[in-house]
């Protein structure tokens, strides 16, 4: 996938990266056997990483540091902030990047199943969005009632003579079956990040 980002300013290495990115998540929609009803693959370009961590909530307040004479609790708190404050002024790292909109369809089984092929990729990539239509399930699973049959009917009059009737036969009952084994729509959002591999320096012979 890195080899896709090389020239991402050239149009048709750009095309490349859609290209490549469509190979690259297909096996994993064909595997989970998932129809495929929207993918929007965008341009490739240039955007900022920030850095995720987490800022320790250190309490604190008038009594504890009168009562910390030695400084020994000052100094847990400043160790606790130490990387939330490194990583805070670092400047966020620009990456080559791709976004993806994916909309599949699919059972619970099989769209679980994409989930965990995006999840072990090992690619550099960010899940922004997952979105699926029907939590429960069901769609799929109820068929419309079929409309009323009109069917000829044969019946003996006072006489005995046979006569031909047109009646209604009963609508068949709409099939019904348990929630969750039915077909739902689910739409993926996710960012594919590369960064171009720096060149050792030539320093000549």
């Amino acid at each position: 996938m890195n080899e896709a980002f090389g020239d991402y300013k050239d149009t048709l290495q750009t095309e490349r990266i859609s290209y490549l990115v469509d190979q690259h998540i297909q096996p994993a929609i064909d595997e989970s056997n998932l129809t495929v009803a929207e993918m929007a693959i965008g341009t490739a370009g240039s955007t900022n990483l920030e850095y995720y961590y987490y800022t320790p909530n250190v309490l604190t307040y008038a009594l504890i540091e009168a009562a910390d004479i030695n400084g020994n609790y000052a100094k847990k708190a400043t160790d606790a902030l130490a990387t939330s404050a490194l990583l805070e002024e670092r400047t966020a790292t620009e990456l080559l990047a791709q976004n993806v909109d994916i909309n599949v369809v699919g059972n619970r089984e099989n769209l679980m199943s994409f989930l965990e092929a995006i999840k072990n990729d090992k690619n550099a990539i960010q899940v922004n969005l997952v979105k699926i239509a029907d939590y429960t399930f069901t769609s799929g699973l109820e068929e419309s009632a079929q409309e009323p049959q009109v069917v000829e009917v044969t019946e003996t009059d006072a006489e005995g003579n046979p006569v031909v009737t047109q009646q209604e036969a009963p609508a068949a009952a709409a099939a019904t079956a348990a929630p969750g084994e039915g077909l739902s729509e689910m739409e993926v959002n996710v960012m594919f990040y590369a960064a171009k591999e720096i060149e050792k320096p030539d320093f000549g012979d």
